[in-house]
């Protein structure tokens, strides 16, 4: 589905997976890698919309046609 651009797969194209955490009184951080678009390691193909992601995927299971949504539902911009 990622592939494909299907709806339900966001992309995530900024922020990172670094983690800072306390151990034995000291601070440390493990840095990790940063969003873009396409495949990345901080977030691997996006992340999942659920309401559009189940609809295609029941649609690909055989489950009908794509519903067509309004302009500004089933899109999700983060924040």
């Amino acid at each position: 589905m990622s592939a494909t651009h299907a709806p339900g797969i966001v992309d995530v194209t900024s922020g990172n997976n670094t983690v800072s955490f306390t151990q034995g009184g000291q601070l440390d951080t493990v840095t990790g890698f940063a969003a873009a678009r396409g495949y990345d390691l901080a977030s691997g193909v996006g992340t999942v919309y659920a309401p559009d992601f189940v609809t295609e995927l029941a649609r690909l299971a055989g489950g009908g046609p794509r519903p067509t949504t309004p302009s500004g539902e089933g899109s999700f911009r983060g924040g």
